[in-house]
């Protein structure tokens, strides 16, 4: 019995530090525990995720308050890291012109930071480029 209550007044702490401390809120997509989700309910034993396949993940207080939390969409920009394969035959700059007009012509790309284009790593058979942006944060997970 006492370890089993030992859990619950764990589970009670941490939702009262959660509540007060507001390391995230209802609506925000945080990843905690292995999983990722919007916080759906926050309770004083529990917080409860929505994962984007809309399964419900309850997760215990205490552990959540013990450990590492990233909130995924507090700051309203994020930087998006895309790695692209290009073979060695194809031609570089002709790639970073197509992913200059795609980022150009997308409104979410903001111009400031700049994004970056560059060739990552020379594999076996081809090269990976990277093209890093930064966007505004729109719409819901």
């Amino acid at each position: 019995m006492g370890l089993a209550l030992q859990g619950s007044l764990s589970n009670f702490a941490g939702g009262v530090l959660i509540l007060i401390l507001k390391p995230f809120k209802i609506g925000d997509v945080i990843k905690a525990q292995g999983f990722v989700g919007t916080v759906d309910k926050i309770t004083t034993f529990s917080t409860y995720l929505r994962t984007p396949d809309n399964q419900i993940i309850c997760i215990p207080n205490g552990g959540l308050a013990n450990s590492p939390i990233t909130n995924i969409n507090i700051e309203s920009t994020r930087r998006v890291d895309f790695v692209f394969g290009i073979g060695y035959d194809d031609d570089i700059d002709q790639a970073r012109t197509i992913l200059t007009n795609l980022l150009d012509s997308d409104s979410r790309v903001l111009k400031d930071p700049a994004y970056a284009i560059m060739v990552g790593e020379l594999c076996e058979l081809h090269c990976k480029s990277l093209g890093k942006y930064r966007e505004l944060l729109g719409g819901s997970f």
